[in-house]
């Protein structure tokens, strides 16, 4: 029984590895009308969801209008 509990914990470090999704949606919008996102290579016209994987690397978008483009850097946490 003794053994039993102290593999126990061992069970539950890695639950979050088991339970967490390589990819997540994230959704994108704007207030200007016709505004675009630049994505991982891809182009989006906003408002958009985009399916994003989890990294440790930051995420780098541009937001496209008529006029600007504004790159944005995200952060990984």
């Amino acid at each position: 029984m003794k053994k039993l509990l102290l593999l126990l914990p061992l069970f539950f470090v890695s639950c979050a590895t088991v339970f967490t999704t390589k990819t997540y949606n994230a959704e994108v919008i704007s207030p200007v009308t016709g505004a675009k996102a630049r994505i991982n290579d891809s182009l989006y016209v906003l408002p958009a969801t985009v399916e994003l994987e989890r990294s440790r690397h930051d995420l780098a978008v541009q937001l496209i209008t008529d006029t600007l483009t504004t790159p944005i850097t995200i952060k990984a946490v």
